[in-house]
């Protein structure tokens, strides 16, 4: 019996392939410079430069913090290393 996603988990997982996308270089060059990594923002030797993590954007409200490129980072960060090397196509209609 298969399970029916909730309209959250579909967001989150079609948010997650857009960041997969996005990783891998696979998106329109208008979104080229969209995130920013750690390393881009400051130079300190940290667990997130190690692992290529995105710098989350300042956000001034409730409504930044939904915003694509607030929320984008915070999901994939939450995503283990070992699921974001799988490619896109590997989930779809797996889930």
């Amino acid at each position: 019996m298969q399970k029916i996603l909730q309209l959250k988990d579909i967001c989150n997982l079609e948010v997650s392939k857009f960041m997969y996308k996005y990783t891998t270089s696979q998106l329109p060059a208008m979104f080229n410079n969209y995130f920013k990594l750690i390393t881009d923002v400051h130079s300190h030797n940290t667990k997130q430069i190690k692992t290529r993590q995105f710098a989350l954007p300042k956000a001034r409200s409730n409504s930044g913090a939904k915003m694509i490129n607030y929320s984008a980072i915070e999901i994939w960060s939450k995503i283990p290393p070992e699921i974001k090397a799988k490619r896109v196509w590997h989930f779809s209609g797996r889930v």
